[in-house]
């Protein structure tokens, strides 16, 4: 795949990951539709920017990391939630008048946040799942789904090479906000242990290593 000889580097190295949070937010309409997002980790970073640069409105994001709540605003998103502390679900139906989501991105893998994400949702919303679970999740599936006809779908990845020329423009667009996604730059590869312990800490965006001097 060729990269333009003006792309930063760091913009090059996000173009994997940013292909996973594309194929997510552009499963289905997103430009106009109200939306939530749970898990403001580096694959949700990304997805709020493609959200935006996509025209979603508003942009909803549930996250219990405060540095990641802080990145997610600079992002763009337009209401954060940390849902250790206020009901996600409340959140939105205040936020919605009531209606729910029309489009639920999850992120995180956390079986209480889908639950919430799809409690959340409005009937006939499209939800996109591409966090992956510890566990097996138990849900009320009648009620939830079913009942509420919404739209499912699981992101494995992306559509080579579909998805990677939509990467590409959207890069050169200059719409997406990637610099504060980028949080941390390592230059060679001594430090990796540092950036995986801040990483599981929940304290880093995306992490770039650099591997000359």
């Amino acid at each position: 795949w060729k990269n333009p000889k003006d792309m930063k580097p760091e913009y090059a190295a996000l173009q994997e990951p940013l292909g996973n949070a594309v194929d997510t937010v552009l499963a289905g309409p997103i430009a106009g539709r109200s939306t939530l997002i749970t898990g403001a980790g580096p694959l949700g970073l990304l997805g709020i920017a493609v959200a935006k640069a996509s025209g979603a409105y508003p942009v909803i994001v549930s996250e219990p990391s405060d540095f990641r709540r802080k990145l997610a605003k600079k992002v763009g998103a337009d209401y954060v939630v940390n849902p250790f502390e206020e009901d996600p679900v409340e959140v939105v139906m205040s936020i919605t008048d009531g209606a729910g989501v029309e489009v639920f991105l999850e992120f995180s893998g956390a079986p209480k946040a889908l639950e919430q994400g799809l409690k959340a949702t409005t009937p006939g919303g499209r939800v996109s799942l591409l966090g992956l679970f510890p566990r097996d999740v138990t849900l009320d599936f009648n009620n939830l789904i079913i009942f509420k006809a919404l739209e499912i779908h699981g992101i494995t990845g992306r559509h080579l090479w579909e998805t990677w020329y939509t990467v590409s423009s959207l890069i050169q667009s200059g719409k997406l906000n990637l610099d504060p996604i980028i949080t941390h730059k390592y230059k060679g590869f001594d430090k990796f242990e540092e950036a995986f312990e801040l990483m599981r800490a929940g304290k880093t965006g995306k992490v770039v290593f650099f591997p000359q001097e």
